[in-house]
């Protein structure tokens, strides 16, 4: 979450926001759209009653499309448009459509055609982050989860597990990432770091044959606590092929330990010393995770809660690729 980006937003959207804070502002519209729906249990459904109040006429799909989802202006209302790609995938489906009807909340629809509610220029990213701010205030209402993580550990507990984050997925019937998100940055309902690796073959050899894979660093997200950006540069494309941060030192050593351990879904509570994490050189990582043990009361051994999985065939000196590990470091002992 980058403070300059909210500070934006406030400015770009202050016609809309009237005073409130972005996150204020988020959390009541959409709260207020769950009531008027006559929604008040998980998963959330779109229902006739919450289309219509965001003056949505239909949903459809739409082959022409490049993008996931498309917001777009008829005659009388608006109409979603979905592209079939995310038609099978439920719980992407489900994001896609509540990212663009909080695209409808910068429209004042009173009249139609309906008006921008933007008076200063804002960047495209920028929306699309407020708009998926926005989707996950939908899908994920405050009070629910709020009410469900009260009753459960936090990261850093003996008992604390990464079950917990699958049973919400399966629950808001959502992708866990999204769930990881809103849990995490937007509601700070766990505090913690969650790095996900993934062992990965991003390079050929001159024959045309793979080289053996590697660890990478593919996502992560952090609680707003925790001072300062994590910055990881992952996602980069070099010559058509998206680039990852590869892992070395004593957390690669420590990664393959885990898998090795692993079955083929599983969920591990152990420690890892903190030498692992200031050893490596991923982005900002090293200095990240000392100011973190600087500022806080971390123990010296970091308690991490691990969520594995990989393919179940394994040789001495293969791995299958795709094998992913998630670590969530708690920030409160």
């Amino acid at each position: 979450m980058s403070i300059k980006r909210i500070s934006r937003l406030t400015q770009g959207l202050s016609y809309l926001l009237k005073g409130q804070s972005v996150h204020d502002w988020s959390e009541q519209v959409t709260s207020s759209l769950l009531i008027q729906s006559v929604q008040h249990q998980l998963p959330v459904y779109f229902n006739k009653q919450l289309l219509a109040l965001r003056r949505i006429e239909k949903i459809v799909y739409n082959s022409q499309l490049f993008e996931h989802g498309k917001l777009t202006i008829d005659k009388d209302n608006f109409v979603i448009h979905i592209n079939p790609v995310s038609k099978g995938r439920k719980n992407k489906k489900r994001f896609v459509i509540a990212h663009e009807i909080a695209h409808t909340f910068l429209y004042d629809i009173s009249t139609w055609p309906p008006t921008p509610h933007i008076k200063h220029s804002i960047s495209v990213n920028d929306i699309e982050w407020f708009c998926d701010y926005l989707a996950r205030s939908l899908l994920i209402p405050r009070q629910s989860i709020e009410n469900i993580v009260s009753k459960s550990a936090k990261p850093g507990s003996d008992d604390f597990s990464l079950r917990l984050l699958r049973d919400l997925s399966e629950v808001c019937k959502l992708y866990w990432k999204i769930v990881a998100r809103r849990l995490v940055e937007d509601l700070s309902l766990w505090k913690c770091v969650l790095l996900q690796f993934e062992l990965l073959y991003l390079k050929k050899d001159p024959n045309k044959q793979y080289t053996f894979p590697s660890w990478r660093l593919v996502w992560h997200t952090k609680s707003p606590e925790t001072e300062g950006d994590l910055f990881i540069p992952y996602g980069r494309f070099d010559s058509g092929i998206k680039k990852y941060p590869r892992v070395t030192g004593k957390l690669e050593c420590v990664l393959y330990d885990i898998i090795d351990r692993a079955e083929s879904n599983c969920y591990i509570n152990m420690q890892i010393p903190s030498n692992v994490f200031v050893s490596s050189a991923l982005g900002n990582l090293k200095s990240f995770i000392i100011s973190i043990l600087k500022k806080s009361e971390l123990r010296a051994d970091i308690v991490v809660n691990v969520a594995a999985n990989r393919d179940m065939f394994k040789s001495q000196f293969h791995y299958l690729p795709n094998s992913k590990i998630l670590l969530c470091i708690g920030l409160e002992q």
